[in-house]
């Protein structure tokens, strides 16, 4: 399957390959100099086409998917 990915959530998930798969939103935030609130968007829409999985823990956690 092909997506279209955004300029930022391509970077959102380049950052994730950096670190291993697994992120906070906050790190990935302070990383993309965006918002907490913006990052958590990025990655919902980027879910919604099954490239991601988001945990809410007391941190919120964006996972790569295989």
């Amino acid at each position: 399957m092909k997506f279209k990915l955004s300029e930022d959530e391509v970077r959102l998930l380049k950052i994730l390959e950096k670190s291993g798969g697994i992120a906070s939103v906050d790190r990935i935030a302070s990383e993309m100099k965006l918002t907490s609130d913006k990052v958590a968007a990025l990655a919902l829409n980027i879910s919604l086409k099954g490239l991601l999985s988001l945990k809410t823990e007391e941190d919120s956690i964006i996972t790569l998917t295989d």
